[in-house]
């Protein structure tokens, strides 16, 4: 399996600070444009609580 080359890609790029690995996850969702989450049942809300 091949690599692609990356370019110029610089992995720092867009470093946000963050209390807990939970800030993180939904900061880089935002970042990332979800705006939204849907949920069809409750044990599937648990994890984002």
């Amino acid at each position: 399996m091949s690599q692609a080359d990356m370019g110029n890609y610089e992995a720092s790029l867009g470093q946000y600070g963050a209390d807990e690995w939970s800030d993180a996850l939904v900061a880089s969702m935002k970042l990332g444009g979800v705006d939204n989450l849907f949920f069809f049942a409750g044990s599937e809300i648990a994890f984002w609580q």
